[in-house]
């Protein structure tokens, strides 16, 4: 129990920490997301759609180190529209999710109430083409498995963010890999619910 409480007040010291060296990104007036002054991206354009909707773009290139899932969902690509090793049509086909590691977690912009936990590429099958074999790509693709997951360390641009309905998201535009760990394949493994 005290461990836990110690625990507590590391991550709201660590928080309050943070909080107090960061910009603030308004929007309509309310605080909406916080700019560590150690940022690797800076602030490239604001769009306010509506009241609690907001998309921030940011400026900068970056390497992501951390654990990424990737998992094909098939809806919007006909397996015979394309080839599998060279297509960009079937990005909306394939849900990617990047966790990056906790140092990066607390350097980039992220929502004042939502805490970044996961990133997700804009430009989906060209980092999976990068980092999974044609192999493991039919074997999503054919649902013999369900998940692939591993570690890499990614360099990206154009990180993202979005709020809507209170929740934030974010992503980057995949650029290169510069280490690929070991691939893990899963049968039934989620990578998580998003929405209001």
């Amino acid at each position: 129990m005290i461990k836990f409480v110690i625990m507590g007040l590391m991550l709201v010291a660590t928080t309050a920490g943070f909080a107090a060296n960061a910009e603030r990104i308004v929007s309509k007036g309310v605080s909406v997301y916080l700019v560590p002054s150690n940022s690797p991206v800076k602030l490239q354009k604001q769009k306010d759609e509506e009241e609690g909707s907001t998309t921030v773009i940011f400026d900068g290139q970056f390497v992501a180190h951390g654990t990424y899932k990737i998992r094909y969902l098939g809806k919007d690509c006909e397996r015979g529209a394309c080839r599998f090793t060279r297509c960009n049509i079937c990005d909306p086909a394939w849900e990617t999710s990047f966790e990056p590691d906790r140092g990066l977690r607390f350097r980039l912009p992220h929502y004042e109430r939502d805490p970044m936990q996961h990133i997700f590429f804009q430009n989906a099958f060209e980092f999976v083409r990068a980092v999974l074999t044609e192999k493991t790509i039919r074997q999503l693709v054919d649902k013999k498995i369900n998940v692939a997951s591993g570690t890499a360390a990614v360099n990206v641009d154009n990180f993202t963010g979005s709020v809507d309905c209170d929740q934030a998201s974010y992503s980057v535009r995949f650029i290169s890999i510069s280490v690929s760990g070991k691939v893990r394949l899963a049968h039934n493994e989620a990578l998580g619910d998003e929405g209001c």
